[in-house]
């Protein structure tokens, strides 16, 4: 079979490139001598805080959890338990304007919302808690 000269071009190009590649990559062994450098980017870790269970007159247990990074509060998370359909549609309405309210705050001095001042209530004292934690652990000022 004669060779033509691009099928020899690709043979040469092919081998130069294997030979180029450590072992380790041309090979599939672990036995080439390559250093490689690599550099750590320190960033802090997030760290959760729990507020205190709260019991809503009505509708049932509530708590907040919060998340701190650098400092500040960077999320919300709100456990609460729905019993019935209107503690349901209390819930779905108020918890995302409550956790929007602390975010910009940064704090618990929020107010309750209309409608559903026992679930705003029960939310600021656990946010409190939470708040709390998160400052004796020296994660939030």
């Amino acid at each position: 079979m004669k060779r033509t000269p691009s099928r020899r071009s690709i043979l040469t190009l092919t081998m130069a490139v294997t030979a180029a590649l450590p072992l380790s990559t041309a090979w599939g062994t672990a036995h080439a001598s390559t250093r490689t450098s690599v550099t750590t980017v320190h960033t802090p870790a997030a760290k959760t805080f729990k507020g205190s269970v709260q019991q809503m007159q009505q509708w049932g247990p509530i708590q907040v959890s919060i998340v701190v990074t650098k400092k500040k509060i960077t999320k919300v998370n709100v456990s609460a338990t729905a019993h019935t359909g209107r503690s349901v549609s209390i819930q779905d309405n108020a918890i995302p304007i409550l956790k929007s309210e602390t975010l910009k705050a940064q704090s618990a001095k929020i107010d309750t919302i209309s409608g559903a001042t026992d679930m705003s209530t029960a939310y600021i004292v656990s946010l409190q808690d939470a708040i709390k934690s998160a400052r004796a652990a020296k994660a939030l000022k």
